[in-house]
């Protein structure tokens, strides 16, 4: 006799989840089904293929993001987390230990710098969809290089730590030789 095995599976963040399997010996001695379901309780049925859509396309439009595959893109996605903001609050803090990447979906930020810690605050830039910050502090292991406050209410897309190394270690490249351009508006000696 011959055992048989099907399983029928979802691969979603790098996890198998088993939906339905199925085991009988060949000849009828035997027949057993088996499901099995490992979600998050966070997580619903059909979250991953909702989510992809909604950010495959806004992702494609990230100047960063722009050079990798459909797949990466994809990947990318799987590992977002959207965050909300409200008028004035400050997002990341120049001098501060740096642990998340982020990307503007809706809204508007600005971007302060002081150049010591005697004088205050300068606006140096401007940030709204399709823009990032948070990178200069992951990539480079340093304090943050500047302050990002919401102007209006903010909605963002962020990557923690891990995150970021794993799926954007193919964008490091390019995102360090990006932070030469920051040098005509940031000041990177913090």
């Amino acid at each position: 006799m011959v055992l048989v095995q099907r399983l029928f599976v979802e691969i979603t963040l790098g996890r198998i989840t088993v939906i339905n399997a199925s085991s009988h010996w060949s000849g009828n001695y035997a027949n057993i089904t088996a499901r099995a379901n490992e979600r998050s309780p966070e997580k619903k049925p059909g979250s991953t293929l909702r989510k992809r859509k909604m950010y495959e396309e806004f992702l494609s439009k990230v100047s960063i993001l722009e050079s990798l595959d459909k797949w990466e893109r994809l990947t990318v996605a799987d590992s977002l987390e959207p965050v909300q903001f409200e008028d004035g609050e400050k997002i990341v803090v120049q001098g501060d230990p740096g642990d998340d990447f982020f990307i503007i979906t809706e809204g508007t930020a600005s971007v302060l710098q002081r150049r010591s810690d005697n004088e205050e605050y300068v606006e140096v830039g401007r940030l709204g969809p399709s823009d990032y910050f948070g990178e200069i502090a992951l990539l480079l292991n340093r304090p943050r290089a500047a302050t990002v406050v919401a102007r209006g209410p903010l909605k963002c897309v962020k990557l923690d730590r891990p995150r970021f190394e794993r799926v954007l270690g193919p964008c490091s490249e390019i995102l360090k030789r990006n932070i030469q351009r920051y040098n005509s508006f940031i000041s990177l000696t913090v």
